[in-house]
């Protein structure tokens, strides 16, 4: 008789964040996995886990995990595998305004929120030059509006909700168009 006895192999799927990545941090706890040497390494809930935390607004930036990995011959370490994501960004502008309150990742409505000030309304401001003439009687000239738009914007962390790039006025200098005074015969400006 032969008998053959295969020691189980330990191998482990780390799923980082590697936002800073002198100190990443482990996303998920539960990755070991078992299996006989030369055996393929499967684990079912990969594609489960990566879209669980897209869905809470992190990039995949790198998927280190092969679909033919094998495990090994070395029953003293443990083969270790790793998924690296990054902090997604939303950038919040007139175009892309947030709801305050609302999630930032609609997916997870749990995650971070919209912070007060991100909706369409308080991204814009208009501010109006009058010109308003006086003294001509019914021939005076109705008044001139001259309407000028400011914006701001900036960008939250999606998985944090704290803001990367706070929200700032656009700095654009607007020129209000010149306009040419009318002449009233008989009146001087």
């Amino acid at each position: 008789y032969t008998v053959t006895y295969d020691q189980l192999q330990q191998a482990q799927v780390l799923y980082r964040d590697v936002n800073d990545s002198k100190k990443p941090v482990n996303l998920d706890q539960d990755n070991n996995l078992t299996g006989v040497a030369g055996q393929t390494i499967t684990d079912p809930n990969v594609d489960t886990k990566i879209a669980n935390l897209i869905n809470k607004g992190y990039v995949l930036k790198n998927n280190g995990f092969p679909s033919d990995a094998a495990y090994d011959n070395d029953g003293s370490k443990v083969q270790t595998f790793y998924i690296d994501f990054v902090h997604g960004n939303q950038p919040v502008n007139p175009q892309t305004p947030g709801t305050p309150g609302k999630p930032i990742n609609p997916n997870d409505p749990k995650g971070p929120k919209y912070p007060a000030g991100t909706d369409p309304k308080s991204l814009t401001k208009t501010i109006t030059r009058t010109i308003h003439y006086t003294g001509a009687g019914d021939k005076t000239p109705k008044d001139i509006q001259q309407p000028v738009t400011f914006t701001q914007s900036g960008v939250l962390d999606k998985v944090t909700g704290q803001w990367i790039t706070p929200l700032k006025w656009s700095a654009t200098s607007q020129d209000v168009a010149s306009e040419k005074t009318p002449f009233i015969n008989g009146y001087h400006v």
